[in-house]
C-alpha cells in the first residue's frame, strides 16, 4: 500500500513521522512524508476518495481530562468547561491554513464547507485518530470516542552508526550528566517580527545560562549556534527556541535543582525510563494501515 504521512508544524512535529515511516516501510509499505496543514490535507484526500487516519503528536481533540493542548488556557476549566473549550478550539485553523483549504477545494471541485463543519463530520463518522505519545505520561482520556487512540511515541529514525559529533562528545565526557533546556518552538506570522524573536531567543540564551550557573549544574541548550558558550554550558542544535516572558533565571535556577534533586522526579523518571522503551508505539498503526490494505 502506498503511504503518505503529512507531518503538520515544525521540525519537532515531523521527525517522529520519520520513525513511524521507516516502520511501515519494514513493513511493505510505499512511504513519503510530506509537511503541510491539516485542513489542506483532508480536503485534498476527501476529493480524491483516499482513506485516511489522522496521526497526531499532541492529543488536540476535545476532552474533559484536560484544557485544549493548543490554546491559552493554563489551568483545567473543570470537566464540563475543558470539553467545551476543545469542542470550540479545535476545529478553527489559522488564517493562512483557511484559506488554502477553502481555494484547494474549490480546485478540486468539492463543495464549500467551514473547518467546523469538516470537523463534526470527521467526529460522527469515527476516523481512527492515533497519537503518537505514551499513556504512561498522559493516559487517555476516559471520554474519548472510539477510534481515538494513544498508542505510544514514533521515534525518529537513527541513522545507522550515529554518534555525537566532536564538541557534544567532549563535553559529555567533560564532566557529570546535563541537563538540556529546550522550550519548544513559536513561529513568527510576519517578518517584521523575525528580529523581535531573534532578540528574545538570546534574551533566553543569557537568562538559562545564569539559571545553570545559580544552580551550579551543566547544561545544554537549544540556541541555533552550535558551540561552547562557557565551561559549563554548550550550545546544541540548529532552531532558536523561545519561552512565555514572565521566565526568570531565579525561577528556571529553581526549577533545574528541583529536577535534578528531588527524589520523587528521579523515581518517576527511572520508572518511566524502564517501561517507555518496551512499547512499541509505531505497532497501533500499522496494523491499521494493513487492515485497510488487505
Amino acid at each position: 500500500m502506498r503511504v503518505l504521512i503529512v507531518g503538520v508544524g515544525t521540525r519537532g512535529d515531523v521527525a517522529p513521522c520519520t520513525g513511524l515511516g521507516v516502520r511501515l516501510r519494514d513493513a511493505g509499505h510505499g512511504v513519503a512524508v510530506a509537511a503541510y496543514s491539516r485542513q489542506v490535507t483532508d480536503g485534498m484526500l476527501e476529493a480524491m476518495g483516499v482513506p485516511s487516519m489522522g496521526v497526531h503528536l499532541q492529543p488536540v481533540e476535545p476532552a474533559g481530562d484536560f484544557p485544549p493542548a493548543i490554546s491559552a488556557f493554563g489551568r483545567s476549566l473543570g470537566r464540563w468547561g475543558n470539553r467545551t473549550a476543545g469542542r470550540l478550539a479545535f476545529p478553527v485553523p489559522s488564517p493562512a491554513h483557511s484559506g488554502a483549504a477553502r481555494k484547494l477545494r474549490a480546485l478540486l471541485g468539492s463543495p464549500p464547507m467551514t473547518s467546523r463543519a469538516v470537523y463534526r463530520r470527521r467526529e460522527a463518522t469515527g476516523r481512527s485518530v492515533f497519537h503518537g505519545y505514551s499513556p504512561l505520561v498522559l493516559p487517555r482520556p476516559a471520554d474519548w470516542c472510539e477510534g481515538l487512540e494513544v498508542a505510544g511515541y514514533w521515534w525518529p529514525e537513527r541513522p545507522p552508526g550515529w554518534a555525537p559529533d566532536a564538541p557534544l562528545g567532549d563535553f559529555l565526557d567533560a564532566g557529570p550528566p546535563p541537563v538540556l533546556i529546550g522550550s519548544g518552538s513559536q513561529t513568527a506570522g510576519r517578518a517584521d517580527h523575525l528580529t523581535g524573536l531573534a532578540g528574545r531567543a538570546d534574551h533566553l540564551t543569557g537568562l538559562a545560562v545564569r539559571a545553570l550557573r545559580e544552580a551550579e549544574l551543566r547544561g545544554a541548550l537549544r540556541t541555533g549556534a552550535p558551540g561552547l558558550i562557557e565551561d559549563r554550558v554548550l550550545g546544541v542544535g540548529d532552531v532558536r527556541h523561545l519561552t512565555p516572558e514572565h521566565l526568570t533565571p531565579e525561577r528556571l535556577a529553581t526549577a533545574l535543582r528541583a529536577a535534578v534533586t528531588d527524589p520523587s522526579y528521579r523515581r518517576r523518571a527511572a520508572e518511566l525510563g524502564d517501561r517507555i522503551p518496551v512499547e512499541d508505539g509505531a505497532a497501533a498503526v500499522a496494523s491499521a494501515v494493513d487492515k485497510q490494505a488487505a
